[in-house]
Order: structure tokens, then C-alpha cells, then sequence
């Protein structure tokens, strides 16, 4: 009672503090001319150009296809087809299967693979009896006991992997993840046989001697994550979110095709919806012009980055087309932010070890005291940090507005994300990373400028709070003598020369057809570059000022949208099976629009999209966006009832005529 009585004392006195604090003349002035700068912001020239009023309800910017209509006739009984087809009903049949699996016939599979494993390793060795021989004998013995091991405790279980998946913690964790819930995953019965399980352990025993036993196991669990896959589209998607830092990129490439005729195959099943605004339809023309520029190029090299900037450009579509769900979004968040969390981590160990230095990216003269800079598993330190303030403003605004986890949680995330940013010590990703930062402070409470005025008054103390090589470091931006700003000032002088020759048609998309003509524009001493260091100006050579053109009409669109979607929202109801308060959507859709801009001001000192796995998230964290703003409008029309609450499983298309 006491420690109550302590609390509320020192919070009665803190409230007294506050309202003597706004009873002041000079700080209700100033909170005044704060709240005036808001205002002119949001009625000014921005929020004309970035913002619309909304003057009519969702509905009435829908085209429908009526019912009856030849087309509906047509796409039902496409449909009743394909559902009643063979394929379908031997696929569900045996899934089922499997569902009622008992799990000590995988344990007989697992231990019958394993022995004839060893007993095909034996012969083996006994045929090549010498040092390679004797290793490759080694290995698999090794290989044969995990297998060996794993199969143990399904041995000794009675359950069947139905009753598993549905009573078990981590089993749910990841069935809850993919997407299935317990009724889905409820089988009545059991199935499986001793006989078959064993002899498919011999065959797979027999195929190790040209397969590891563990890619096998691999490849089984491949198999079953793409019928997930297949099953639920937005479970690949979320594994983009996810894996982008840590999978090749061609392993991406292959998800997101995977991905793409998983959702293509669930409209043909009328099981989605593809809803297809103004944006997207840009966002398409991009898609068009990045596809020509691997065509019409001075180099036929340009034809394979082509397909592959295409290919992850058709993620922007899975997200902000495809995915309806309010949670799946909220999923795909939680997960992009988990991932860049172990990917911070890894940099900030890599940072203290000391694995990280390249010379080429460091000016030891003038920076004596960095001894390294942290690249993770991106390879680079600027696309380290390219991605980190992608993911930061997101991570930033979940914490903000409490979405998925605990703020205690997202604020440890947050930390390390920003530390890792810090030991990137790319000085474009800082700048990108301010500039994000103050608008989702905008966003988040108009009387946020306060903490603008701080921030300039206490600019003459940065250099005491903060170490002398981060100051040194940031206050370089523009010094000459540092060899990485006069490098890129030789390449953007060249790179503009050559604009001025090709500013139409461009010269191709990728680095062949850059490496073709740069030298003809190059200037002494900078003979040789990868591309650009600029954003604008490497989409402007590669396919001309109309893809430029078409690319900045698409970023504004993104922040109409977003804009328009959070002046609507802000005090609007929600609906009552939405997870998230108008507070929160507007959270929501900051976070990802600050990523954007983030990698825009990153943009003007490197070309972000030299990595394709940093393009493959920029199109994922873009897609969040008009995802997101269409799931806060129609949640929010749904409750006034302007917006029909739609089904999960149907499958028009709506083609919005103004977004």
C-alpha cells in the first residue's frame, strides 16, 4: 500500500509539473507555433500532392462483374472443374493420408533408411578401400546416425502426426504460422503400413550412395513445404519476408515463381481475390519497362537481370493484389522484422570479431579510428544498411502502436537494428534513416516538432553525447577529400554525360550493358565503376527519363495512398473482427512508406537496387503499403457499411478506377 501511495504522489506530482509546464507563455507559444507548422504541413502544398479527399465510399470505385454474366458463368464452371478433377480430389485424399500417419511408421522409415544406409556405405568402402574412400565411409556413417537418432522418439510415440500438430506448442507455433488451423489439421483414424515404410527406407538407403541421406531428408521436407506453399500462397510469401537476408538469390527467384502460380492457381479457384488499383497498374508499367530494357539493350547481357528485376517485381503483387488478410500482413511484418533482428545480430558479432574489413570501403587516412564495417549476410556494407532502414521505421512503428509484440520485445529489436545501422557506417543510410525517422515522428503525433526544436538545440552537445568517429564520420558528407565522395562525384559527372546521349531509350538494364559504354564517358582516373551510386540516375540510363518518370509517379502514388488512407483513418471506427484500432493501421502503413523513403534518400548517394535481394525487399515493403491502406479503408467502410465484409473465398477481380 505504501509503494501505491509513493506512485501516486510522484504522479500527481509529475501532472502538476506538466500543467504548470503548459500554463507558461513561453511554452504554450511555442507549443502554438508547433502545432501551426503541423497545420500548414498538412493544408499545404505536401498535402495537396500527397494527399486527395476522399469523396466517394470504396464501393462505388469497384467495377463488378455481374451475375449471370457469361464471364461468371464461365469462371464457375472452370472452377466446379478443376475442383472436381482428379488431381484435387487424389491431392486432398492424400494429404489426409498423411495427417493420420501414425508417427512410429516414420520412425521405421527413418531407422530402415539409416541402417541400409550404413549397410550400402560398408560396401562401398569395402569396394574403394582408400583415403577418399574411407572419408566418404566416415561421412555416411556419421549422416546415418542422425537419421538414426531423429527416428528414436517417433519409434517410442503412440500418436499420429495429426494428434501432434494439433496438441504440441511448436507444432502449433508453425502450423498457426503456415496458415492451418486445428480444424484443418483434425484427422479421425490412423494409417500406414510397417511394410511399405520399410521398404522405402531400403530405397532410400540405396539412393545414398550417390545423395547425402540428409539432402534426402531435405528434399522430402521441400516437398512437403511447397504443397504449403501450394495449399496457402501467403506462407510463401511470408518466407520472402523472411529469408531474403539468408537465401541465394536464385533460391528466391524460385520461391517467388513458385509463389506467383500458387496464387495464380487459387484464382482459377475462385479461393482469392486479385484487386488491381491505379497504383498497381504503374507499378505494372514499371514492370513493362524493366522487361524491354533486358530487349531493346546494347548488350544481350541484359536479358537475364531483366528477368530477374521482373521477377521479384511480381512479390509487389503478391502483397498489395493478393493478400487480404489483415493478420497475414501483420505476419509478414512480425516476420521481416524477426529476420532483420537475427541478421542485425550477426552483423554487430561480425563488427566485434573484427571479420569485417575491406579496404575499398573505408578511407583509412581520414577515418583512422573505424576499423572495420559490418556487412552481415548481405555482403556489403551500404546494402546492410539499405535493408536495416527498411526494416527499422517498421520495426519502429510496431512498437509505437504495440502491433504483434511486446513493446519491451520490438524495443530490444529496434535497438539492435539501429546499433547495427551505426556499425554500417554508411553515411547515405544515416541520412536515409533521419529523414525516415522525422516522418514517422510526423505521422505519429502532431506535436512532434517539439522534439525538432530539441534536436536543434541540442546539436551544439552531439559532439560530447556521441563518440568523435560517428561525428567525424557524418560530418564528412560532401567533403571532398574523402576518396568515396570525390569517387562517386567522377562517376555522376561521367554517368550525366552519358544520360545526355541516351536519355530516351536508355542503354539496357544491368551491369553488361554499363560496362559496354561507361568507358566512353569516364572520366581520368575513374575508369572503372559498377553503376552509378545514384538511384535516379542508374533507372534513367538504364531505361530512359519515361521509366524515371513512370518510377517517381509510382513513389508518389505510394505516398498519396498511404497519406489519403491515414488522414481517413486516424478517427474513423474499426471493424469489430479487425485486430487493429484506427491508431494502429495508421502505424502501420507509416512504417512501411518510411522504409520507402528511407532507401529514396539512400538512393541519391548509392544505387539500391545493385543487390537483388535488397530490390526483391523494396518491392515487398512497397506492396505493404497499398495492402495495407486498402485493409484500414475497408475495414473501416465495412463498419459504417459502405464496404460488403468479403468472403475468403471469392474470387472476382476488382479493378479499381480510383485508388
Amino acid at each position: 500500500m505504501k509503494t501505491d501511495s509513493n506512485s501516486r504522489t510522484e504522479k500527481h506530482a509529475g501532472e502538476r509539473i506538466i500543467a504548470v509546464l503548459r500554463r507558461s507563455v513561453i511554452i504554450s507559444a511555442l507549443d502554438r507555433f508547433c502545432l501551426k507548422i503541423y497545420d500548414l504541413l498538412c493544408s499545404g502544398m505536401f498535402a495537396k500532392l500527397f494527399s486527395r479527399e476522399r469523396r466517394t465510399p470504396i464501393t462505388e470505385s469497384i467495377r463488378r462483374p455481374k451475375a449471370g454474366t457469361f464471364t461468371e458463368r464461365a469462371k464457375d464452371k472452370l472452377s466446379e472443374k478443376i475442383e472436381c478433377s482428379k488431381i484435387v480430389n487424389a491431392v486432398s485424399s492424400l494429404s489426409g493420408r498423411l495427417l493420420s500417419i501414425r508417427l512410429h511408421i516414420i520412425g521405421t522409415y527413418l531407422m530402415s533408411f539409416a541402417a541400409y544406409t550404413v549397410l550400402f556405405a560398408l560396401i562401398a568402402g569395402f569396394l574403394n578401400n582408400n583415403v577418399s574412400g574411407r572419408y566418404a565411409l566416415y561421412l555416411r556413417l556419421t549422416e546415418a546416425l542422425t537419421v538414426a537418432a531423429l527416428s528414436v522418439p517417433l519409434l517410442a510415440s503412440k500418436h499420429t502426426l495429426s494428434n501432434i500438430l494439433c496438441s504440441s506448442r511448436i507444432c502449433r507455433f508453425f502450423t498457426n504460422a503456415a496458415g492451418f488451423s486445428v480444424d484443418n489439421l483434425s484427422v479421425s483414424g490412423e494409417s500406414g503400413k510397417f511394410a511399405p515404410a520399410f521398404v522405402l527406407g531400403i530405397l532410400s538407403g540405396a539412393a545414398s550412395l550417390v545423395i547425402s541421406p540428409l539432402y534426402i531428408l531435405l528434399a522430402i521436407l521441400a516437398v512437403i513445404y511447397l504443397y504449403i506453399v501450394l495449399s496457402t500462397p501467403e506462407f510463401g510469401l511470408l518466407s520472402l519476408f523472411f529469408l531474403m537476408p539468408f537465401a541465394p538469390t536464385m533460391v528466391l527467384a524460385g520461391l517467388t515463381i513458385f509463389t506467383d502460380a500458387a496464387f495464380f492457381i487459387k484464382l482459377i479457384r475462385r479461393k482469392r481475390v486479385f484487386h488491381f488499383g491505379r497504383v498497381d497498374l504503374v507499378a505494372l508499367l514499371f514492370a513493362v519497362l524493366m522487361l524491354a530494357g533486358g530487349f531493346i539493350s546494347l548488350s544481350t547481357g541484359s536479358i537475364p537481370p531483366a528477368l530477374m528485376y521482373v521477377c521479384f517485381l511480381s512479390a509487389y503483387f503478391q502483397v498489395s493484389c493478393c493478400v487480404r488478410s489483415e493478420k497475414w500482413l501483420i505476419k509478414c511484418m512480425t516476420a521481416m522484422v524477426f529476420s532483420a533482428l537475427i541478421t542485425a545480430f550477426y552483423g554487430i558479432i561480425q563488427y566485434v570479431i573484427g571479420n569485417t574489413m575491406n579496404s575499398a570501403w573505408i578511407d583509412s587516412d581520414l577515418f583512422e579510428g573505424i576499423d572495420g564495417r559490418a556487412t552481415a549476410t548481405l555482403e556489403n556494407p551500404n546494402m546492410l544498411g539499405e535493408y536495416l532502414i527498411m526494416v527499422i521505421p517498421i520495426a519502429a512503428s510496431m512498437w509505437m502502436a504495440g502491433i504483434s509484440m511486446r513493446r519491451k520485445n520490438s524495443f530490444c529489436s529496434l535497438a539492435c537494428m539501429a546499433m547495427c545501422l551505426i556499425l554500417t557506417w554508411s553515411r547515405g543510410a544515416w541520412l536515409g534513416f533521419l529523414f525516415s525517422f522525422a516522418v514517422l515522428l510526423l505521422i505519429w503525433n502532431r506535436r512532434s516538432i517539439w522534439l525538432f526544436l530539441c534536436g536543434i538545440a541540442a546539436l551544439p552537445l552531439i559532439s560530447v553525447a556521441l563518440p568523435n568517429t560517428i561525428v567525424s564520420r557524418f560530418t564528412s558528407i560532401g567533403n571532398l577529400a574523402d576518396t568515396s565522395t570525390s569517387y562517386r562525384l567522377g562517376i555522376w559527372r561521367g554517368a550525366v554525360h552519358m544520360l545526355k546521349d541516351i536519355f530516351m531509350s536508355g542503354i539496357g538494364v544491368g551491369s553488361a550493358a554499363w560496362n559496354r559504354i561507361y568507358s566512353n564517358y569516364s572520366l581520368a582516373g575513374i575508369t572503372r565503376a559498377d553503376h552509378s551510386h545514384n538511384l535516379f540516375l542508374q533507372i534513367a540510363i538504364d531505361i530512359g527519363i519515361p521509366g524515371l518518370i513512370v518510377f517517381l509517379t509510382l513513389m508518389i502514388l505510394f505516398a498519396r495512398c498511404a497519406f489519403t488512407t491515414i488522414r481517413h483513418i486516424s478517427g474513423s471506427p474499426t471493424e469489430e473482427n479487425s485486430s487493429l484500432t484506427p491508431y494502429q493501421h495508421k502505424m502501420a502503413i507509416a512504417g512501411p512508406l518510411c522504409g520507402i523513403f528511407a532507401v529514396l534518400i539512400q538512393g541519391l548517394t548509392d544505387y539500391s537496387w545493385y543487390n537483388y535481394r535488397v530490390y526483391l525487399m523494396f518491392w515487398l515493403v512497397a506492396g505493404l503499403i497499398p495492402a495495407l491502406a486498402k485493409n484500414a479503408r475497408r475495414a473501416a467502410d465495412a463498419e459504417i457499411g459502405n464496404t460488403p465484409k468479403c468472403e475468403a473465398s471469392e474470387a472476382s477481380i476488382d479493378i479499381k478506377l480510383a485508388e
